[in-house]
């Protein structure tokens, strides 16, 4: 967290995966106990994950009693660009996750409604995983290839920081802050650095690799 707050980020994506495995209230307490030095200084945006319960993220964040909704997303502006969070989990009892045709018509609506933005998507779940991915992702990448305004989609899921190429755009997979699967898989977060020619990555943690530079399309 000290890391993160000397970077000073105009803002911080944690990309599913927010309790440890159930998604109880405690969880949420905990984490936004971890989160409180970070929150203070920076807007953050929060997906979730398999391990997630949405009536009880909200019930701590929002302090909300009505039952959650089917799913959560989010649309950030930061000009030039966009951000796009999706909500690929199913519920906190099941490993893969899903998309939804309701929840890729908005999508569609908002790429749609701003198509000169260079937009970043962001979901838990991709679609090859080690584990269970998201059922529905070809539908994603379908989407993806028709809106150039679309130059990356970020995932997690996986616990294994990669970059790769996803229906003409970047695909990057982010590591595991804690939590690796294998003991050689490096552990951390992610330094993103947007502009208008691309993006530049580095992985923050024991073991970092050198950084990656991924031109827009």
């Amino acid at each position: 967290m000290a890391e993160m707050r000397q970077f000073r980020p105009s803002g911080v994506l944690v990309n599913g995966d927010l309790a440890w495995s159930r998604g109880h209230s405690e969880d949420y307490e905990r984490f936004v106990g971890i989160m409180h030095p970070l929150a203070t200084q920076t807007p953050l945006v929060l997906a979730v994950g398999n391990h997630d319960d949405r009536g009880n993220l909200l019930a701590c964040l929002a302090n909300r009693s009505d039952p959650a909704p089917q799913w959560l997303a989010a649309v950030v502006e930061q000009p030039p660009f966009r951000l796009i969070s999706l909500d690929s989990s199913i519920d906190a009892q099941t490993v893969g996750g899903e998309i939804g045709g309701a929840q890729l018509a908005w999508l569609e609506d908002e790429l749609e409604a701003e198509p000169g933005a260079p937009t970043v998507i962001c979901l838990h779940h991709p679609g090859e995983s080690s584990s269970e991915g998201c059922s529905d992702f070809s539908g994603l990448v379908r989407l993806v290839q028709r809106r150039r305004c679309v130059q990356a989609v970020v995932t997690a899921h996986d616990h294994e920081y990669c970059v790769g190429q996803l229906g003409g755009v970047h695909h990057v997979r982010l590591p595991a802050v804690g939590f690796p699967f294998e003991e050689r898989t490096p552990t951390g977060w992610i330094a993103a650095v947007l502009g208008r020619a691309g993006i530049e990555l580095q992985l923050r943690g024991p073991g970092s690799p050198a950084g990656t530079h991924l031109p827009w399309r």
